[in-house]
């Protein structure tokens, strides 16, 4: 994760997220989403970034790892539904 690779910043984020392997860390799994859409272009079709766009809008939207907002949870729901990710399709209702 820390040389950039986007499986493993994922893998990484994940594991803080749902505490697998590591001690639970919300604030420390939307920091490293955060990395992963940074690194990457956000236009970018990886499934890496799309799956890292969908957790932080859940993740604004829920108030977990960071305060609620549900504007930024809605930006982060268009982009991540941009790449046709169905969840957040389902989630905006397209």
């Amino acid at each position: 994760a820390n040389r950039g690779d986007p499986h493993g910043m994922l893998s990484l984020a994940n594991a803080y997220a749902d505490g697998n392997g590591v001690v639970q860390d919300q604030s420390l799994a939307v920091a490293w989403y955060h990395k992963i859409v940074a690194q990457m272009s956000e236009d970018s079709v990886d499934i890496e970034v799309t799956i890292a766009q969908r957790m932080l809008c859940l993740s604004y939207k829920n108030g977990t790892g960071v305060a609620k907002d549900t504007s930024v949870a809605a930006t982060w729901f268009e982009k991540a539904a941009a790449h046709k990710d169905i969840p957040s399709l389902m989630s905006l209702g397209t």
